[in-house]
């Protein structure tokens, strides 16, 4: 487990704990104000239930006095003794045994006749959240307390002589019976009533003292549940945090020493000393990260020593883009290795390219004279084309001038068959007018016919001759109309072959643009040949130097093959990757030192050793 895992995980538990145990507090004090409130309520049940004793108490002793001395303030305390305990007027405060002893006494106030404030014994039980059954109980005693208030008022009533007139109220008059109240207020039966009031109260007092204790018992239930919770939470964390200082001193502290006493040998230079710490944790990262340092200094020591050796076949890894140990190495080595692969390549190909020029200045020298004859050759075929090409030329210049008459005649037709297509048009409209005339001899010919009809037989001869107008003029419309047919179809012949003409004629200018165009070139390619035939005459002086410069380039090529091999001989010492599979030879550095310095002075003049 990593160390960043561990603390997350510790703190989240830790934060987790002290979560659970603010609920458990405020869960526990909700107990305890619960319990406060359930006790709060048994003193609320008490001083109700009390109320109720003291009314009925002080009831039977004001009616019992005022019978025997008929003050009239007794009986006013008595109603106020009712109106308090049915809620008509306000409780007074410190309502309790002394309360009525002080009011007669005058060390107290009279109770205001105010509502404000004022509550029946039910609606206070109910506040209460009393259970139906104790609601049963107390409308029981309150039963009671009414049948002794009956009692009591009759004998106060008769005292008067006042007697129940029996619609509920004391209207029938007669000689004052105090003795009837007496007898009344001190009976068996309502000693009894008295009795069992008390009694129903009692019993009332035990149901809600059981329920509250039963309230009371479950939230103790709960609160002694949390405490045991938050004790258990408390040892909890307390194992918690020595098991962590455990983990940490094991899976850490010490594997952290070890750790840095593999640093302390590694930084003192001894890279072979190795650490076994394994894990995920980041203990384990560090050891991982100190054996890939430990390893990245054993390679680039190894290097080092095949560098100092000449060996440039090793390769430096870079680890990233800080690494500037490993940058500068790994540039020292590729810049190395171009310069001896460069000096290489050069040597191979200088040696290469001077065999190769030793063939060629032969291969030169021998085809300069077939060349001078192959030019003289040439000049003279040139000749002949140049004259081919003054014919073609002439040629050209004569169907230039015929492809212009052309045009010129096709441009003529088509303008005559233009006003061919205007005059067949004229003939149709005039054929028409025939027509037109034809139809009005006809019908003249009609009215003729007509009026020979009507004239009988003096109108014979003139019907006859309106006969032959008649037929005269269906021949005239027919002669018309044939004439007509045949103009239209004149029309369309010369309008076609107008429009012939006009889409060849473009063509025929086309043809006679590129025929202009081949005379021009073929002028252009008479004068482009007498320049290559005056170009074919220089190159045979050319070819005639060219010969005398082969011999010179042949000795060159020789020398320039001995400074190849000493070339190759200087850099044989270095190893790379091209010649990686051969023995290094000592014997290589011995002729590198017992070359002459003359010597190296002319490779190094002489040869070319490229960019370095």
């Amino acid at each position: 487990m990593k160390l960043r895992t561990f603390f997350i995980g510790f703190f989240l538990i830790l934060f987790g704990l002290a979560g659970v145990n603010l609920v458990l507090g405020y869960f526990l004090n909700e107990a305890e104000r619960n319990v406060e409130k359930v006790r709060s309520q048994i003193e609320d049940v008490n001083l109700a239930l009390e109320d109720i004793v003291l009314s009925s108490q002080w009831s039977t002793r004001f009616a019992r006095t005022y019978i025997v001395t008929r003050n009239a303030k007794r009986l006013g305390y008595y109603n106020q003794i009712s109106e308090i305990l049915d809620g008509k007027i306000a409780r007074p405060k410190n309502y309790n045994l002394e309360y009525w002893d002080m009011v007669a006494g005058g060390f107290a106030p009279e109770p205001e006749n105010t509502k404000e404030g004022a509550i029946s014994i039910e609606d206070r039980l109910r506040k209460l959240d009393a259970s139906s059954e104790e609601l049963e109980k107390l409308k029981r005693a309150k039963a009671l307390f009414d049948k002794m208030t009956v009692v009591e008022l009759m004998s106060m009533h008769a005292a008067n002589g006042e007697f129940d007139d029996g619609a509920g109220g004391f209207t029938r008059r007669g000689r004052p019976d105090p003795e009837f109240g007496k007898e009344a207020l001190f009976s068996e039966s309502y000693n009894k009533d008295n009795g069992d009031l008390s009694r129903t109260i009692a019993e009332l007092r035990d149901l809600i003292t059981k329920r509250f204790a039963k309230k009371i018992a479950q939230q103790q239930n709960s609160a002694d549940f949390l405490l045991t919770l938050n004790t258990i939470l408390a040892l909890t964390l307390f194992g918690l945090i020595v098991l962590s200082i455990f983990y940490l001193r094991t899976r850490f502290a010490l594997r952290a020493a070890h750790l840095m006493q593999v640093i302390k040998q590694i930084s003192s230079g001894d890279f072979d000393s190795k650490s076994d710490i394994t894990g995920n944790d980041e203990i384990a990262d560090m050891a991982k990260a100190v054996g890939h340092m430990q390893a990245n200094l054993v390679a680039t020591v190894t290097v080092a020593s095949q560098l100092a050796d000449g060996d440039l076949t090793s390769k430096v890894e870079v680890l990233s883009d800080r690494d500037r140990l490993g940058i500068a190495l790994h540039d020292m080595m590729e810049k190395l290795s171009m310069i001896v692969a460069s000096l290489r390549s050069i040597g191979d190909g200088v040696a290469a390219s001077s065999a190769q020029l030793q063939s060629a200045a032969k291969q030169v020298s021998d085809g300069a004279h077939n060349q001078a004859s192959s030019v003289q050759e040439t000049a003279a075929a040139m000749e002949e084309i140049t004259a081919s090409i003054r014919q073609n030329a002439e040629a050209s210049s004569r169907t230039q001038q015929t492809s212009t008459r052309l045009a010129d005649d096709a441009r003529t037709c088509a303008q005559a068959m233009q006003r061919t297509a205007a005059a067949m048009k004229d003939i149709a409209d005039k054929s028409m007018a025939v027509e037109e005339i034809t139809r009005k001899i006809e019908l003249l010919a009609l009215n003729a016919s007509v009026e020979a009809a009507r004239a009988g037989e003096h109108g014979k001869g003139f019907a006859v001759v309106a006969a032959e107008v008649s037929k005269l003029a269906e021949l005239s419309k027919e002669a018309a109309s044939a004439i007509q047919q045949s103009s239209v179809e004149g029309k369309d012949t010369a309008e076609q072959t107008n429009r012939m003409l006009t889409t060849l004629l473009p063509e025929i200018e086309k043809a006679k643009d590129l025929v202009q165009g081949i005379s021009v070139a073929s002028e252009e390619q008479a004068t482009g040949t007498q320049q290559v035939n005056v170009a074919v005459r220089r190159l045979d002086d050319v070819t005639q130097s060219n010969a005398s410069a082969a011999a010179q380039m042949a000795a060159t090529a020789n020398a320039l093959a001995e400074h190849a091999r000493e070339l190759q001989r200087a850099i044989g010492w270095f190893r790379t990757q091209e010649t990686n599979s051969q023995e290094f030879q000592p014997s290589k550095r011995l002729e590198k030192t017992n070359t002459p310095r003359r010597e190296v002075s002319l490779i190094a003049e002489t040869g070319n050793l490229g960019k370095y």
